[in-house]
């Protein structure tokens, strides 16, 4: 890859913003013990007060905080046009850690716990849609 930004770029800081955003909420939320407002069809406060929601001690959502922030500073220095190639190869790993986590936890609200936090698919739908744009820059070098 030549040392010119991908065109793609600013999708990634605003996925890794989104996600960001979400991973924050959910932060605020269980810091304060809080349960997240959720839709009709959704059971936020299963999801997010179970025993999967802790991983090694830290709450699910601090990870997340710290996830989407990585991105996010990484997607700005490809914007910024600094060691373009590693951080590349760097945000693909990552989002790839992130893609089989999110994977593992819907596994997780289908076929456990039975119910459905809206902002877990959100952060899903974040991951995936991160990872599958930096495994398109990546293999096919999509640069302005």
């Amino acid at each position: 890859m030549s040392q010119t930004h991908p065109k793609y770029s600013p999708f990634l800081v605003l996925l890794s913003s989104l996600g960001f955003l979400d991973a924050l909420f959910l932060s605020y939320e269980h810091f304060l013990g809080l349960i997240p407002p959720c839709t009709t069809g959704f059971q936020c406060d299963l999801v997010t007060s179970s025993s999967y929601s802790v991983v090694f001690g830290i709450p699910v959502p601090y990870l997340g905080l710290l996830y989407y922030l990585v991105l996010f500073i990484g997607s700005l220095l490809i914007l910024e046009n600094k060691h373009i190639n590693k951080i590349i190869q760097l945000l693909f790993i990552l989002s790839g850690i992130g893609f089989l986590g999110s994977l593992y936890f819907t596994y997780i609200q289908a076929f456990v716990l039975n119910a459905w936090c809206l902002y877990c698919i959100f952060s899903t739908i974040t991951t995936t849609l991160f990872f599958a744009l930096t495994t398109y820059i990546k293999k096919k070098a999509v640069l302005i």
